[in-house]
């Protein structure tokens, strides 16, 4: 396992989001998406209560490292987790990996393996973009790439004849799901993956978050469209 101090370079990001393009503009075909839907990630019964549950202890608990921004689209969602749900599963709908992030990458010479599929679902392309720049590269390389990489995606997708997003639209949506990462890191307080065999993985992946919605204003993102 990568022990997440390292991030994935802007030139083979750019590859990767052209992987991550191709997959999303091949399942934005309704069709196919029909196929896939019946055997993707759901969110099982009680899921949404246990997450509240399990991030409210996690507030509570480690407030003293957790950065204000942090906690506070954390409370977004224990306020109105349904609410923040629909937030994100705004947009063109398509088949995504779902959990993007330098754990589950490798680097096979010029080209980004992804492995770990077992989050794969259908939700807007931009939460695979949002993720993978936020949690797959390190915030050096991001903060000095990411527009870019974002037109990059977009052209290839619009080369590829899918769904046209614009650049406002997208940039607007990296903010908004950048908010994700605190759902995909909270858990690093908690066992096991606060134990001594993970926790340098764990913090470096919860400090990414951190800095991502810092970065972004994601609260003020979020807060503007949530009211």
């Amino acid at each position: 396992m990568s022990d997440g101090t390292w991030g994935i370079p802007v030139d083979l990001a750019a590859k990767a989001l052209e992987d991550l393009a191709n997959l999303h503009v091949h399942f934005e075909d309704t069709t196919r998406l029909d196929a896939v839907r019946p055997w993707v990630t759901a969110n099982p019964a009680g899921a949404i209560e246990f997450t509240a549950g399990m991030l409210r202890h996690v507030i509570d608990e480690h407030r003293d490292v957790l950065s204000d921004a942090y906690v506070a689209v954390g409370e977004m969602y224990i306020a109105d987790p349904l609410a923040v749900i629909a937030l994100w599963q705004t947009g063109q709908q398509t088949l995504i990996h779902g959990d993007a992030h330098i754990g589950n990458l490798f680097i096979d010479g010029n080209r980004v393996g992804f492995l770990d599929w077992g989050l794969t679902t259908i939700m807007t392309p931009m939460r695979d973009v949002s993720y993978f720049l936020g949690m797959a590269m390190t915030a050096d390389d991001r903060r000095g790439a990411e527009p870019d990489l974002i037109r990059h995606y977009l052209s290839v997708r619009d080369a590829l004849g899918g769904a046209t997003i614009s650049f406002d639209e997208a940039w607007q949506a990296h903010r908004v799901h950048a908010g994700y990462t605190v759902l995909a890191s909270f858990l690093s307080l908690v066992p096991p993956y606060n134990g001594e065999d993970q926790r340098e993985f764990s913090d470096a992946f919860r400090n990414r978050a951190i800095t991502v919605l810092d970065d972004l204003d994601t609260v003020g993102a979020m807060g503007a469209l949530l009211g």
